[in-house]
């Protein structure tokens, strides 16, 4: 059901403070289809302004103040009957509803005093939150009153029909839509429960099979060399078992330093800390990082000014520059830029993006860049996986970068990684300050 009204009286509306016809609420829509209905003289109060809203009828009563009046808010439009109207206006917000039989009224005309004899009835309309919204005021001559009694009744009955209607509409609205958010919230946890556990089975399946296949291809030359040097011994050729033992020591090296990534990599490896000066050690490192770069690549030292110490393990933080290094290498094969840079550095938590929870303090930055390939959101996601590696089968462990972030957190540093395709890549390690501790 709409609420029809005049092409000017809408433009009035939507410069009333009752706003466009189109967003008042379905109370007000109802109230209003009521009163533009009836052809008994009905007068609608609503809002804080208690602006007006009438039918034709009423429009009669209003004499020369229509069309004025209609939107106006009713004590600029009914001075007059301030007094009279006030007590009214005050019991009927407060939800109780008056009758007034034979009030006497004269007509608002310039030209003639026209005197009627009015039965008034008052009633509250209330919101769809049951709250008194408005003011329903309906006029009935008495030469009329019988009639106008009965319609005044069945419109009034159809609106409080309409009321109870819309409010147990929207009430089941509001139900089922609660219903299917609360399905909703229960199936995403699901799916998350899900997605998280099959997450967590493809890391451990990456992680196991990676180590499988690395400590398999080790034992097969372990157990290799033993049965080869079982032969040789049984044919009298022990003098000939050497190469076969030196092999066999090689593979087991081999696992050894496999173990030894995989305890960095789970923080469960011993550190040998010591205090150190950064630049002291990138510059005791330069010639390995020359001879490990290619001759293609130019290197780049840049050393910051008054680095602070750090307490860490040397031979760790060494491993870990220069498996970065290789890693900047293998990204340039046609040349390039390869820079080592030390600063120091405080983060508050917000610095930078980590895999962990950034302790606030002060660092030390040991950051190395290239200008190589780079790589793809994709590849960037699973960096610091174990066994993840982009290098052909044989040329790579996967563990370099992983081994480096399980250092760092060991140490209580952190590791941030940016990289894009075609610009390159820059790794950077922060490890903590390390502070004398003076005696007393």
């Amino acid at each position: 059901m709409s609420v029809v009204f005049s092409g000017s009286q809408r433009r009035s509306l939507a410069l009333s403070p009752l706003g466009d016809v189109a967003d008042w609420p379905q109370s007000l829509r109802t109230t209003a289809q009521v009163v533009l209905s009836s052809p008994v003289p009905m007068l609608l109060l609503w809002g804080e302004q208690l602006t007006q809203v009438y039918n034709d009828s009423f429009a009669v009563l209003a004499g020369h103040k229509h069309p004025t009046a209609f939107t106006q808010p009713f004590h600029l439009c009914w001075p007059e009957y301030s007094t009279y109207s006030q007590p009214i206006i005050k019991a009927v917000l407060a939800g109780q509803s008056l009758s007034y039989v034979d009030q006497y009224y004269v007509l608002p005309d310039h030209q003639h005093a026209t005197e009627l004899w009015l039965d008034l009835t008052f009633s509250p309309v209330r919101d769809e939150q049951g709250k008194v919204a408005g003011i329903l005021m309906i006029a009935v001559q008495i030469s009329r009153r019988r009639t106008a009694l009965k319609q005044t009744s069945k419109a009034l009955r159809e609106l409080n029909e309409t009321l109870e209607e819309r409010v147990a509409e929207r009430t089941q609205a509001l139900a089922q839509a609660n219903q299917q958010l609360q399905h909703e919230m229960l199936e995403r946890e699901r799916v998350e429960d899900a997605l998280l556990h099959a997450q967590k089975m493809e890391a451990v399946g990456q992680l196991t099979g990676g180590i499988a296949h690395d400590f398999n291809n080790m034992l097969t030359g372990i157990i290799a060399s033993l049965d080869l040097m079982k032969r040789y011994i049984a044919a009298g050729r022990s003098d000939e078992i050497d190469r076969f033992t030196d092999a066999a020591v090689s593979s087991a090296q081999r696992a050894a330093a496999l173990t030894h990534r995989l305890l960095v990599f789970s923080r469960r490896q011993s550190l040998d800390r010591k205090p150190l000066d950064p630049n002291v050690l990138v510059n005791s490192l330069q010639a390995l990082f020359n001879s490990s770069k290619g001759a293609k690549i130019q290197l780049v030292i840049e050393l910051g000014q008054d680095i602070w110490p750090v307490n860490t393990d040397t031979g760790q933080l060494e491993s870990a520059l220069l498996n970065l290094i290789v890693n900047a290498r293998d990204a340039m094969p046609d040349g390039g830029t390869l820079s080592i840079k030390t600063a120091n550095s405080v983060l508050d938590g917000r610095t930078i993006s980590s895999l962990e929870t950034v302790n606030s303090g002060d660092y030390v930055m040991f950051e190395v860049s290239d200008n190589g390939t780079g790589m793809n959101p994709q590849i960037l996601a699973k960096a610091f996986d174990p066994f993840f590696t982009t290098k052909p089968v044989g040329v790579g462990t996967g563990l370099g970068l992983s081994m480096i972030y399980g250092f760092a957190q060991q140490s209580g540093g952190h590791v941030s990684l940016s990289s894009e395709v075609g610009v390159g890549t820059c790794v950077r390690v922060y490890l903590p300050r390390h502070v004398e501790e003076t005696q007393a």
